[in-house]
C-alpha cells in the first residue's frame, strides 16, 4: 500500500464527502458550473455573459492561467500500478448527498493555535467601537502595509497580506509584482517571487500566491468540493478519465496540460470558454478536490503533478476552525471589514465574527475591526496601487470609507472609459485621491503617462508626491518617463 494511505490502525481515518461548502469562493463555484473565468469584481458590471447567467467573462484570460489548492501525499505511482484513489475500494457510495466518499489520509489534531484577533461570543454583546471615517481609513491603510512604516521582507509581507493576486494583464507590471513593489519599494524584484515559489515558501492556488503556512487552512476546505450535482455527475461519468490523469502524473509528472491525453467519455458542456476543454477542466476539478497541484510554470503554462510531490505534509484543523482562522487572518490584512457582504471572486472580503464590532460615522451598518489596530499611530505616504490591490479591491468599502469610485476599465470599449485601460488608484496619506492612467512600453523604454485624474484637487504637496512616485515606478521598471 502506498505510503500516503493510512495503514496504522491507531491513526484517524477520515471519510470526507466531497462537497463544496455553501460559503465557498463564488468565483470558483460559478466558474466550474458556468464555464466562467472571473478575476476582477468589476467584470460583473459589464454584462459579458457566457453562461446565460450573471457571471462575466474575462476575454483576455487563458484557460491555463489559474491555480488552486491541493495535497494528498499519496506517493508516486507508475502506469502499471493504479493510483490509490482509483482503486475500487477507494470510491465508495455517495453519503449525505456527496458524489463520492473516499479515504482521506489527513489527520486532524486538536485545535490549532488561535490568531491574534479576538472573538466574542454572541451573548457577550460587546459595545461597538465608534470610529470616524478617518480612523477607519487609517486602520485599513496600516493593515495593508501602506503607511510610512514599510516592510522589507517579501515572505513576511505575503504572510501578513495572506495573498498576492496573479493576473496575466501587465499594462504596467504583473499584478503580484506591482502589489509587492508598492509595499517593499524598488528593492523588490520579480525574481524574488519566482524564487520563493520555487523554494515552496509560497504556493499558487486559484490565481493567488499564498504563504505555505496557510496550506492546512485551505486544504481543510478542499475536502468539501464539489457542491453542485452537475459537477459531481461529470466527475462520476468520467472517473476513468480522472484515473488516467492521476496515473499519468504519477509516472511522468510534472506535465503541461497539452501533454495529457483527453480520454473523457463525456465532454464538459458549457456555453463559455471551457466548453469541451476536458483536460483543463478535469485538472481544475482535481486541484479543487485536492488530488493534483501546480508544480511550477514554464512561462505562463502551468505544470501539473500529484499533490504529495508539491506540498509538505500538513495537519488539517477542523473545518470550522479553519474558516474562523481564515476570517481572523483576513481581518488582520484588511483592518476593517464587513461581517458579511457580497460574494467576491477568488477570495472573500467579509470576515464573519472575527475581531470586534465597530460603527463608522456616516456609514450605515456594522463593521468588524482588528482591535490591535485601534490605538496604533499613523504616518502616511503616497503610493500607486494595482487595480487588484486589496485596499481598493472591495469597491463598496472603498466608496464607503474613502469616498472613492473605481472600476477596472480594460474590459470596456475605449470610448466608454473614464479613467483609462489600467488606471492605478493613487493613495496619499489616508485618502485615495485619484487615478493614474499610464502604460509601460518596454520596447521603447518608456513609461507613458497619459493622464492623472484628480478625484480631489491636488495641492502642491500632493502633486509633488505623486510625481515622485511615478518617477520611482518608472525607475523600478527600468523605463524613462
Amino acid at each position: 500500500m502506498p505510503a500516503g494511505i493510512l495503514e496504522d490502525a491507531g491513526a484517524l481515518t477520515v471519510f470526507i464527502g466531497l462537497r463544496l461548502h455553501e460559503h465557498a469562493r463564488a468565483g470558483l463555484s460559478r466558474l466550474l458550473e458556468g464555464g466562467v473565468h472571473v478575476r476582477d469584481p468589476d467584470l460583473q458590471e459589464l454584462g459579458h455573459d457566457a453562461s446565460g447567467g450573471r457571471d462575466a467573462v474575462a476575454p483576455h484570460v487563458r484557460d491555463d492561467d489559474r491555480a488552486v489548492l491541493a495535497d494528498l501525499h499519496l506517493g508516486s505511482m507508475s502506469l502499471a500500478d493504479p493510483h490509490p484513489l482509483c482503486e475500487p475500494e477507494r470510491l465508495l457510495e455517495p453519503r449525505d448527498g456527496a458524489s463520492y466518499v473516499r479515504v482521506n489520509q489527513y489527520r486532524r489534531h486538536g485545535r490549532p493555535r488561535r490568531g491574534a484577533i479576538r472573538q466574542h461570543a454572541p451573548e457577550s454583546m460587546p459595545q461597538a467601537h465608534q470610529l470616524t471615517k478617518q480612523q477607519a481609513r487609517r486602520i485599513a491603510v496600516r493593515a495593508q502595509l501602506l503607511d510610512a512604516s514599510r516592510p522589507n521582507d517579501l515572505l513576511e509581507t505575503v504572510r501578513h497580506l495572506t495573498l498576492l493576486q496573479l493576473d496575466p494583464t501587465a499594462a504596467i507590471a504583473p499584478a503580484a509584482d506591482l502589489v509587492a513593489w508598492t509595499r517593499l519599494g524598488s528593492g523588490y524584484r520579480p525574481e524574488h517571487l519566482r524564487q520563493a515559489l520555487d523554494e515552496r515558501k509560497l504556493f499558487e492556488l486559484d490565481a493567488l500566491v499564498r504563504p505555505m503556512s496557510d496550506l492546512g487552512l485551505l486544504l481543510a476546505e478542499a475536502a468539501e468540493f464539489p457542491a453542485y450535482e452537475r459537477t459531481r455527475n461529470w466527475l462520476r461519468e468520467n472517473d476513468r478519465f480522472r484515473c488516467d490523469i492521476l496515473e499519468l502524473l504519477g509516472s511522468a509528472g510534472p506535465l503541461a496540460s497539452r501533454e495529457i491525453p483527453d480520454t473523457a467519455e463525456v465532454p464538459w458542456a458549457s456555453t463559455g470558454w471551457t466548453h469541451a476543454k476536458n483536460v483543463t477542466q478535469m485538472l481544475e476539478l482535481l486541484l479543487l478536490k485536492g488530488e493534483v497541484a501546480i508544480d511550477g510554470r514554464a512561462g505562463r503554462e502551468r505544470l501539473w503533478d500529484l499533490a504529495e510531490r508539491v506540498y509538505p505534509e500538513v495537519e488539517l484543523p477542523p473545518l470550522d476552525e479553519a474558516r474562523r482562522i481564515r476570517n481572523e487572518r483576513r481581518l488582520q490584512a484588511l483592518g476593517i471589514a464587513r461581517a458579511k457582504t457580497t460574494k467576491m471572486p477568488l477570495e472573500p472580503v467579509d470576515v464573519g465574527e472575527a475581531g470586534e464590532s465597530a460603527v463608522v460615522e456616516d456609514v450605515r451598518g456594522e463593521w468588524r475591526v482588528d482591535p490591535t489596530q485601534l490605538d496604533a499611530a499613523f504616518e502616511g505616504r503616497t503610493a500607486l496601487l494595482s487595480p487588484f490591490d486589496r485596499l481598493a479591491y472591495d469597491r463598496a468599502r472603498a466608496e464607503q470609507l474613502f469616498d472613492f469610485e473605481y472600476s477596472l476599465e480594460m474590459y470596456k470599449p475605449a470610448a466608454k472609459r473614464r479613467w483609462g485601460y489600467f488606471a492605478l488608484p493613487i493613495l496619499h496619506g489616508d485618502r485615495l485621491v485619484g487615478k493614474l492612467d499610464a502604460a509601460a512600453d518596454p520596447k521603447a523604454g518608456v513609461l507613458h503617462v497619459h493622464e492623472i485624474h484628480e478625484d480631489v484637487k491636488f495641492t502642491r504637496a500632493i502633486a509633488k508626491a505623486v510625481d515622485a512616485e511615478i518617477d520611482e515606478l518608472a525607475s523600478w521598471l527600468g523605463l524613462d518617463r
